[in-house]
């Protein structure tokens, strides 16, 4: 009879792969322990442990044959969730600059995130507005911040000017640009 190592054989690496992990999850959780007088231990799962296999093809033999099964078709996984919007910004300059960005990049619904719906089609109704508009200022009045910025259209030079609600933008909401005013 040839020596096998365990790596060899699939029930002894699965009984090898349950003791590294079971090892692992103990020095992990004595790492865990604090030097304070409080009790905060964490209850060990007491039922067997579940070790799955990296093999393809088959999964542990059948208890009454001793053979091994074809392995399940993997679940289909396209269904997932949708991924949350990104957070807004929360201050007033960065906030305008996400509503010029998202014009700039043809963005209408990341645009209409930021501003009333009828501000951002008037701003995307301004075709003669070309290249990159440049940044000018952020001056806060009254409870708003008016963000300046300045271009070069077919028809001359043009200023965006974007008022953003400063409570409404530190909270990180939606629609807080509640005007936009273009100057060609």
């Amino acid at each position: 009879m040839s020596a096998r190592s365990i790596a060899g054989h699939p029930r002894r690496r699965r009984l090898a792969a349950a003791v590294a992990t079971t090892a692992a999850a103990a020095l992990v959780l004595a790492g865990c322990g604090g030097d304070d007088d409080q009790d905060e231990s964490v209850p060990l799962p007491t039922g067997p442990i579940e070790v799955t296999s990296s093999e393809q093809g088959s999964t542990p033999a059948d208890p009454s044959t001793g053979a091994d099964t074809p392995a399940p078709e993997p679940a289909d996984t396209a269904t997932s969730a949708p991924a949350a919007p990104a957070a807004l910004p929360t201050d007033a300059q960065a906030y305008a600059q996400a509503l010029v960005d998202a014009w700039q990049a043809g963005d209408r619904a990341g645009a209409e995130r930021l501003a009333d719906p009828d501000e951002v089609d008037d701003l995307f109704d301004e075709d003669d507005l070309l290249g990159s508009p440049i940044f000018v200022r952020c001056e806060g009045a009254a409870g708003s911040s008016y963000c300046t910025w300045q271009g070069t259209g077919s028809e001359g030079p043009w200023t965006l000017q974007v008022r953003v609600g400063n409570e409404a933008v530190s909270q990180g909401q939606e629609r807080a640009v509640t005007e936009i005013e273009v100057e060609d």
